[in-house]
């Protein structure tokens, strides 16, 4: 018997070993670049920074630049509520959309790899050279810049004449729309990897128990993808709260060109915390009300 589980023992670790050799590269990585900065980061938000020839004058100043924050600075509060009510509203709609795409994707029809790849484009586009020179030098037909504008939607729009509430409206929904469907690239392709793993034979079980569609989808699709709905959402969150057009993130690096480093990042931790504590509950939330139920 010991033998048996010493044997056991070792296999399983020889089969962890390739795991850790392909994580170390990260891991120093992580511990070389990302950990010093880190800490200074939070250093600097207790402190007050000047930036002097050939050196850094740091002075500690307590919860100075939190209070500034938080208690004198007019617009971060409601940047901060805006942001994350922005993120937790996006949130359901782009896992809604990225599920009912992937679902549809899923299926066999003509042109399938054609599809796929048109709905993963927008993450290949956002974050390219291209999209960069198209910022620079926009184009007469009606595309999505990082910064929200929408003026070709706009000018088509007011030819309508329609009156400036209803088109504030109409506005917002197609722009609303543009940015669900550009953060749901990700997600789809994980949606899909998902659903590629449930067994054909629950399906085939169900149809002879006489469930239609709908039932299948409540009662196969969305608890076998309990997992990967875990990971997408947690994935979505983080995205949409570090994403760069996002107003708290943008007006922390303003107060970084004007080296301001103590107030932005405060700014930057106190919004860390925030997102923290927001993933925290709407976990907690999807786990005990939903996963639970599932399992």
């Amino acid at each position: 018997m010991k033998a048996s589980k010493l044997g056991k023992g070792s296999f399983e670790t020889k089969r962890q070993r390739p795991g850790y050799w392909f994580v170390l590269p990260w891991v120093i990585g992580m511990l070389l670049f990302f950990i010093v900065p880190l800490f200074t980061s939070v250093w600097y938000s207790f402190s007050d920074v000047k930036i002097e020839p050939g050196e850094v004058i740091v002075n500690f100043v307590g919860l100075k630049n939190y209070r500034q924050i938080l208690l004198i600075d007019a617009d971060y509060i409601d940047q901060l509520s805006g942001s994350v009510g922005y993120v937790l509203g996006s949130v359901p709609l782009v896992i809604a959309f990225s599920l009912i795409i992937a679902v549809l994707l899923s299926k066999k029809f003509f042109g399938r790899t054609f599809f796929r790849a048109l709905y993963f484009s927008p993450i290949i586009f956002v974050t390219s050279a291209v999209m960069k020179i198209l910022e620079e030098k926009p184009i007469n037909i009606p595309i999505y810049s990082s910064n929200e504008e929408l003026t070709d939607f706009l000018q088509l729009f007011s030819f309508m004449d329609l009156p400036p509430a209803v088109l504030s409206v109409m506005t917002f929904m197609v722009s609303f729309s543009l940015y669900v469907m550009q953060n749901a690239a990700v997600p789809i392709v994980l949606f899909l990897a998902g659903l590629q793993e449930i067994p054909a034979a629950l399906y085939e079980v169900s149809k002879i128990e006489g469930a239609d569609k709908w039932e299948e989808f409540w009662m196969i699709t969305i608890p076998s993808l309990r997992n990967i709905i875990t990971l997408v959402v947690v994935y979505t969150m983080i995205d949409l709260f570090a994403q760069s057009h996002n107003t708290v993130v943008s007006r922390a690096q303003d107060l970084m060109t004007t080296q301001d480093f103590g107030t932005s990042s405060a700014m930057l931790w106190f919004y860390f915390l925030i997102v923290i504590a927001a993933i925290g509950i709407v976990y907690s939330l999807y786990y005990r009300f939903c996963v639970k139920k599932w399992e």
